[in-house]
């Protein structure tokens, strides 16, 4: 992490707008993944559900 911060204080002020977006990107892409897994479990649980009311 601090070869990160030292890439980040080279760069300069210039980059660190591209740097935010690529973080905001990650961070998004890993909501969209962890939010997939949510509703995956929570479709999951209603079809075992249903499946057993039969």
């Amino acid at each position: 992490m601090s070869n990160y911060f030292g890439i980040v204080l080279k760069v300069g002020k210039e980059m660190d707008i591209e740097i935010a977006y690529i973080i905001v990107g990650v961070m998004i892409l890993v909501a969209a993944i962890v939010g997939a897994g949510i509703i995956y479990s929570g479709l999951e649980k209603i079809a075992k559900a249903i499946e057993k009311q039969k």
